[in-house]
């Protein structure tokens, strides 16, 4: 071989080691980026474990962590399986899962009851539940970009074994002790001869032990009771009634009017904000004013003077973001009153952060304190989200988490309410209220013969001056005959 062949061959065999070298070096500086998560040994019995993540994404939303199975293989659309999942409560408030949010998150993140800070370089450290051991049960630590964003991008996704305490080994056994011999019994003295028994005197006359049984006392014959005889039943005398149609005031039907609000302003701005990158659709009736949704009445009725009613609106907010993973639905808002304290009933539909969809049907959202203007405005203050409201809010809030203030404007029409009424003509007090009571007229309508609202006090009037002409009429009557009323 040449030198000029033999350089040449040196030459491509030195390349083809730098082009190993350079490709055994590329994925090693690649890992050196990644995220990476150890985890503290777990004891026996369960308990807390210390993750620790490095090298995490510092920009978005941050990263959720949770504890599973190791048969799950991804965090998205398997939070049932996680430990410490509990379907009574929202993700926020579930110990199943820890939003890690990022610097740029620290104002939302940190309103959250399962949540931690990311250091500025990518770093943090929480604690988290393990079970007890359990042979054939193995755990894994599972990370993933928040907010939807880790179902497309997998950067942060990591899978970390949890590991346990070594089983104790039981201490070595020492060899069991000879028994002692044990000593002889000593001999047992011999019985003595027992002492014969007396022979009994031929003479001796046994003693009669019987003594002889009292006679019985007789015992006293049962008083005979006469018999008690009933009184015949009286018929009672029928009742000279005369009929009266009486008309009152019934509860003030809801003829139009809106609902105002808001639902959570911070909610609104996140949604529409960069990170969300979301919106929503508006339909039935719902609309928006530039800071509120507004929802038109369509039923209802409403007593101003008890505040007290029901009052039901249209209208449907559909709400999305985070390509999709955020996903709400809330309809047909009603407000049920009762003196100062109301309730917002919402139809709600909901995905949760790892994309689980849940119709929730109607459920007792919010509830609020109540104050009137007139008698055609409601103002709804301190509303706060309740247990199964904050649950159905996609987990965004905890129980008690404060909302918008509502206002509802109304038109009311009193309707009157008619029917018969029945009254003694001699006693003046009312039989029948023609409601299919016997006694009692009802609210408006007591027993007494007063007929309740001052709308009814009219024909009351005339019913008891009907009623005097036939008590007078017929003393006459009673009079002329001899006769006692």
């Amino acid at each position: 071989m040449t030198t000029s062949a033999m350089r040449r061959l040196v030459a491509s065999v030195l390349g083809a080691l730098l082009a190993l070298a350079g490709a055994l070096v590329a994925p090693a500086a690649w890992a050196a980026d990644s995220p990476t998560v150890t985890v503290s040994q777990a004891s026996r019995d369960g308990g807390n474990i210390t993750i620790t993540g490095k090298g995490f994404a510092t920009k978005g939303a941050g990263v959720y962590v949770a504890v599973a199975p190791s048969s799950v293989k991804q965090f998205y659309g398997n939070s049932d399986k996680f430990v410490g999942y509990d379907p009574n409560k929202p993700m926020t408030e579930s110990p199943s899962t820890i939003w890690v949010y990022t610097p740029e998150m620290k104002a939302a993140g940190s309103s959250f009851a399962q949540a931690a800070p990311m250091a500025a370089d990518g770093s943090f450290t929480i604690k988290m539940y393990v079970p007890a051991f359990e042979e054939g049960k193995d755990y894994v630590v599972l990370t993933t970009k928040a907010h939807g964003a880790g179902v497309a991008d997998k950067s942060n996704d990591t899978r970390t074994p949890v590991t346990y305490e070594a089983a104790p080994v039981p201490p070595a056994s020492s060899a069991p002790a000879q028994p002692s011999t044990p000593a002889k019994p000593s001999t047992s003295a011999k019985p003595s001869t027992p002492a014969k028994p007396a022979v009994p005197s031929k003479r001796s006359t046994p003693v009669k032990s019987s003594t002889a049984a009292k006679p019985k006392t007789p015992a006293k014959p049962a008083r005979t009771s006469k018999p008690v005889t009933k009184p015949a039943a009286t018929t009672p005398a029928p009742h000279r009634t005369i009929t009266k149609k009486v008309c009152t005031n019934g509860k003030a039907k809801v003829a139009g009017g809106s609902l105002t609000w808001g639902l959570r302003t911070s909610f609104t701005s996140y949604l529409r904000g960069p990170i969300a990158n979301g919106s929503w659709k508006l339909s039935n009736g719902a609309d928006w004013n530039g800071s509120a949704f507004t929802f038109p009445v369509s039923s209802g009725s409403f007593d101003p003077a008890t505040k007290s009613g029901t009052l039901n609106y249209s209208g449907t907010i559909h709400m999305t973001g985070h390509k999709g993973i955020l996903d709400v639905t809330f309809s047909n808002p009603s407000l049920v009153i009762k003196g100062s304290t109301g309730h917002v009933y919402l139809t709600v539909k909901s995905s949760s952060t790892d994309g689980k969809k849940t119709d929730y049907g109607r459920v007792d959202f919010a509830t609020f304190s109540v104050s009137t203007s007139g008698n055609v405005k409601i103002n709804g203050s301190s509303v706060k989200l309740t247990a199964i409201g904050a649950k159905a809010f996609a987990g965004f809030y905890k129980t008690g988490e404060p909302m918008d203030s509502l206002t509802s404007k109304l038109t009311l029409s009193s309707e009157k309410v008619c029917h018969d009424v029945t009254i003694d003509a001699v006693t003046g007090k009312v039989i029948s209220d023609g409601s299919g009571t016997t006694g009692t007229s009802g609210p408006g309508l007591p027993a007494t013969g007063a007929l309740g609202p001052s709308s009814a006090r009219g024909d009351l009037a005339a019913a008891g001056s009907l009623a005097l002409i036939v008590v007078a009429a017929t003393a006459v009557a009673c009079r002329r005959r001899y006769c006692e009323l």
